[in-house]
């Protein structure tokens, strides 16, 4: 089950006033509507049948939230919780605010957005990297999943498939799927992560645009790319990067902050996607570090550690707005689901 949180502020009762939650999303929207006092399932879009319920003892205090029962993969979208009085209508909209499958957390910018998925085992891929396409100067140890920027290897063949001037390294494997894997990069000024295309040009000069095979964000000192505009409140230590492939999305997480980095969406994918990885030169010692490809299980929601993830995937959090009689106030926030 999923809460869909809405509720007035002040607690002013609901239960005379119509309360309507739509999917946007859908031309058949309505999800649950309460008017006159009761339920009107015949307006209900038929997907939501005998699945949706609101607390009917909590309209009383204005508590508006929505129960979704069953949750089906084809629930993720964007939802509007709309309620009427005789004299005003008040709208608590929806905005997009996404996060990785197996997060069941609350994402939010106090009284702005929540975020909260469930998780799905299938995505979380065992990723490692392939030497044979690492840059001369690039070591990998621990059965691929550590990178260093170090002496040339005495083994490199520069081959086709090798970069040779940009510091990159491709994933073992490709997918043509959705899939999810954390890399630390604590430690570090300077990195790149993401996904590429097997095809890319690996040789001389490289476009890190998507145009050009590459989904990628960077860090330089304290500036990221592709958008400088990036701010992050904390510099991450763990970056996560989700490959959504039949929505053509690729989004990037900081993993401890629980926040989005950025996303590529509206993409078009036509064939495998590899991960992408590049520790950047030392820098003269500062950046020396490696970039880690670390277990997604040690943040997985069901482990022990509770402070982290204190939340199970069924939330309840009631969100404030303001209730008054002579305008409209809207309150974003955002609900990602997926069934696990």
């Amino acid at each position: 089950d999923l809460i869909l949180p809405c509720s007035l502020q002040p607690n002013i009762s609901a239960v005379g006033m119509t309360v309507e939650w739509l999917r946007l999303d859908q031309a058949d929207s309505t999800v649950h509507l309460y008017t006159d006092h009761e339920d009107i399932s015949k307006e209900q879009a038929v997907s939501y049948k005998g699945r949706t319920a609101l607390f009917k003892e909590e309209l009383l205090k204005g508590n508006t939230s929505l129960k979704l029962s069953d949750i089906q993969i084809y629930d993720e979208g964007t939802y509007k919780c709309l309620v009427k009085s005789e004299n005003c209508t008040h709208t608590l909209g929806v905005s997009e605010h996404t996060c990785p499958e197996w997060w069941a957390a609350q994402f939010a910018a106090p009284g702005e957005q929540l975020g909260v998925r469930c998780l799905a085992k299938g995505h979380l891929m065992d990723v490692t990297m392939d030497i044979e396409t690492a840059h001369p100067y690039l070591n990998l140890s621990d059965g691929g999943k550590q990178v260093i920027y170090g002496k040339k290897r005495e083994d490199y063949c520069d081959g086709e498939c090798s970069f040779d001037d940009f510091v990159f390294v491709l994933g073992n494997e490709g997918f043509e799927k959705a899939f999810y894997f954390e890399v630390q990069v604590r430690g570090k000024t300077h990195w790149t992560l993401g996904v590429a295309k097997k095809t890319v040009r690996k040789k001389g000069e490289i476009i890190l645009k998507p145009e050009f095979g590459f989904w990628t964000v960077s860090k330089k000192n304290n500036v990221y790319s592709p958008r400088a505009s990036i701010f992050l409140r904390h510099k991450p230590k763990k970056v996560g990067v989700f490959v959504r492939y039949d929505e053509g999305v690729v989004s990037f997480y900081d993993v401890d902050a629980k926040s989005k980095i950025y996303s590529y969406t509206d993409q078009s994918f036509s064939e495998k996607l590899y991960p992408i990885f590049s520790p950047d030169f030392k820098r003269g010692g500062k950046n020396a570090a490696p970039l880690i490809i670390t277990p997604v299980h040690n943040t997985h929601p069901h482990q022990t550690d509770t402070n982290r993830f204190p939340l199970s995937p069924c939330l309840r959090v009631q969100q404030k707005s303001s209730f008054q009689s002579d305008k409209v106030t809207s309150l974003k926030l955002k609900v990602c689901m997926l069934a696990g």
